[in-house]
């Protein structure tokens, strides 16, 4: 999925995930796959993401609105990504909810994510979204910067990328 072998450096401790801790370039093209450049990660089967309770933490540096990054590339049980008016939104459950946010997304600069879920809550950044609804069953290990629904992939470059599992229910 436009991946090189080893561009993605992966290592757990207990149940963190850190991705391409020396940052990766996505090159924002869905089609033709041979020229797509982006984070496609599988986390691998043993590793189970509690989804009552999750953290996502990341830097960007987004060329444009769209997609930033999708957890479980299938299903799309969690996508944040950036509005047309610059702000940081989220949606869940396969796209069919969506939530705003009033965090604004610097365009060609540096911004960073820190997001947390628990049970029906997610804070971003400090902002706190309320019941937001993750209920999905379906779903996959994956993260990546593609939403394949949509064929929109990232725009620009990603670095130190967490994820985290917490073990609370």
């Amino acid at each position: 999925m436009g991946q090189e072998q080893g561009k993605y450096h992966i290592s757990k401790g207990g149940q963190v995930y850190r991705i391409n801790e020396d940052g990766s370039y996505c090159n924002g093209i869905y089609e033709p796959e041979s020229s797509r450049k982006c984070l496609d990660v599988n986390l691998e089967n043993e590793y189970q993401l509690n989804r009552y309770h999750f953290s996502i933490k990341l830097n960007y540096y987004p060329a444009n609105t769209g997609t930033i990054i999708v957890l479980s590339d299938g299903w799309r049980i969690l996508k944040l990504f950036i509005t047309a008016d610059w702000k940081l939104g989220v949606s869940t459950n396969n796209g069919d909810r969506y939530y705003s946010t009033d965090i604004k997304v610097l365009q060609n600069d540096w911004n960073s994510i820190d997001a947390e879920y628990y049970h029906g809550q997610m804070s971003l950044n400090g902002y706190i979204c309320r019941d937001v609804i993750i209920d999905m069953d379906n779903g996959d290990n994956y993260l990546s910067s593609i939403d394949f629904s949509c064929g929109q992939c990232f725009n620009g470059w990603l670095s130190n990328i967490e994820v985290i599992s917490f073990c609370t229910r």
